[in-house]
């Protein structure tokens, strides 16, 4: 609505965002999501979603007869679904975080129309700055002067003339791509997901019903189950252990929490998550060949950024299939 009306308090900062919103993942159609990677496909398909389902809570909430202030024109002649897209992605983009318990005193009715919690501030300038896995940045919300104030430290030296880079958070590619757009070569937060049903579909593995409950119980097969440069996760290393072992549930505790694994146990899950590994790289590489197809045959739809990330994937992986630990 702000770039609608030209004339505005934010009409200088406005026109001084993109004409077209960052490319993300979402923005495929459906038929092209659904040939993703299981991991980036999900992502992806929640983040389509929450657009989807926050542009109905729009459509919802504007009364018909409403008429824009500045040019008379009805609601929907003034916001469409590919203006409020680009507005979406933008915000989405390039907001920061705050505290929502700090910024609810300051929206006063304004609270009524959020469907969540008011954690969400643009902050022009400061979203210029680019994200780096290596950078480490601390965040405050203040006030001072009556007034609040979003502060950002950089916590790492910069040598004059070089570029300042800040945290968007300790991200891997996957989140990366589909939230901003973009994924970053070597980023040490970056992991291959396992989904639990691969496990024991690779590995050969049945569970006994006190095996099961044990993995159920402790979420285990839900989330965190992931290979990433410093070996399996948590949550992957505890399945894989419970999935072989056949004992009683108080063992698996007991070793698990404290995490003393047995050594041949350790030495085994080495090969078990090659062979996971080796199941992620035949299908990265399906994926590849599959958009490489699709960009000879169908110019008009980019999908330059998902071969570049697959290429990196299928080459990450197999420094990851090399991985000794």
């Amino acid at each position: 609505m702000e770039r609608h009306k030209k004339q505005s308090f934010w009409s200088s900062y406005v026109s001084s965002l993109p004409p077209k919103p960052p490319w993300i993942p979402s923005l495929l159609s459906v038929e092209y999501i659904e040939l993703l990677p299981a991991d980036l496909r999900l992502a992806a398909k929640k983040s389509r979603r929450l657009l989807e389902e926050s542009w109905s809570r729009i459509k919802k909430s504007i009364k018909r007869d409403w008429t824009c202030s500045c040019c008379g024109k009805r609601a929907d002649c003034v916001l469409d679904v590919n203006t409020f897209t680009w507005g979406y992605i933008l915000v989405n983009t390039r907001a920061v975080y705050v505290n929502p318990e700090i910024v609810r005193e300051s929206c006063g009715s304004c609270e009524d129309i959020l469907s969540d919690q008011p954690c969400m501030a643009l902050c022009p300038y400061l979203d210029m700055f680019n994200h780096s896995h290596t950078a480490r940045t601390r965040a405050e919300l203040i006030r001072r002067e009556g007034r609040l104030v979003y502060q950002l430290t950089a916590l790492n030296s910069t040598k004059k003339h070089q570029q300042v880079f800040i945290s968007y958070g300790a991200h891997d590619n996957v989140k990366l791509l589909t939230e901003y757009g973009f994924f970053i070569p070597g980023n040490r937060f970056d992991s291959i997901q396992i989904r639990s049903e691969d496990v024991l579909k690779v590995l050969n593995l049945n569970l006994n019903d006190s095996q099961y409950k044990f993995i159920r119980t402790h979420g285990l097969d839900k989330s965190d189950l992931y290979i990433g440069e410093g070996g399996p996760s948590f949550n992957l290393k505890a399945f894989l252990f419970v999935a072989f072992k056949d004992s009683t549930a108080k063992n698996f505790a007991s070793i698990i929490y404290s995490d003393s694994y047995p050594k041949h146990f350790l030495e085994g899950i080495v090969d078990s998550c090659r062979k996971l590994l080796y199941l992620h790289l035949e299908l990265t590489e399906k994926a590849l060949r599959t958009f490489q197809d699709l960009a000879s045959i169908d110019s008009e739809r980019d999908v330059s950024v998902i071969i570049d990330f697959l290429k990196y994937r299928r080459e990450f992986v197999k420094v990851l299939c090399d991985n000794k630990q």
